[in-house]
């Protein structure tokens, strides 16, 4: 039976033993691949929303140097994040992380900003597909925006395992068009112009 605990600044329970043993991941929603491809999918979506400002003010020199900081960076998040969740292997990711190591107040700053993330993730691909639609036939503005917005809380809403399917054939359709990305522009790719930048 848990009890209440008064901190400083915060009421909290004090949950017995077996309080992580009854919120560990289910079954069954989604295997490694789906996972594995909704990672891919994040990078992806930033490189198709990120590129083309990178390559127009670093050039290609800068987008390489970019490229490996961001590599590093995700290298070392990965491990971290294998690390804890091993440890704690419950649903509340972050949040969960968070409160265990800095109580509670850690855990709900740490819960906001997730939340915060989760919501404004598909507002801003939702706004660059709505610039994709402008480019390709001329109709913007929030009607569009909102239209995607919907489209992908309701895909999200079906249920997670569905999600990430359709997610994953999204994602490999963005992998085909960067292959041909890449493919097409390495014919315009002069090494003097590697790291010429905008000022």
């Amino acid at each position: 039976m848990s009890k209440k605990i008064q901190g400083s600044a915060v009421e909290y329970d004090d949950v017995p033993a077996d309080y992580l043993d009854k919120r560990q991941l289910k079954k069954g929603a989604a295997g490694w691949i789906l996972l594995a491809s909704l990672g891919v999918s994040y990078v992806i979506s930033g490189d198709f929303s990120g590129w083309n400002f990178g390559l127009e003010q670093g050039g290609w020199g800068g987008m390489f140097i970019a490229t490996v900081l961001m590599a590093t960076m995700y290298t070392f998040m990965i491990f971290g994040l294998a690390e804890l969740s091993s440890s704690l292997p419950t649903a509340g990711g972050g949040y969960s992380f968070a409160r265990r190591a800095m109580g509670p107040w850690g855990g709900f700053l740490t819960g906001t900003a997730i939340l915060l993330e989760y919501t404004i993730a598909p507002a801003a691909i939702a706004v660059f597909i709505g610039g994709y639609i402008n480019e390709l036939t001329g109709f913007s503005g929030p009607a569009i925006y909102a239209g995607f917005y919907l489209v992908f809380v309701g895909i999200h809403l079906f249920g997670v395992g569905e999600a990430l399917k359709i997610m994953m054939v999204i994602t490999s359709i963005a992998v085909i068009a960067l292959l041909v990305f890449c493919l097409r522009s390495y014919s315009s790719f002069r090494l003097q112009q590697s790291f010429r930048y905008r000022r």
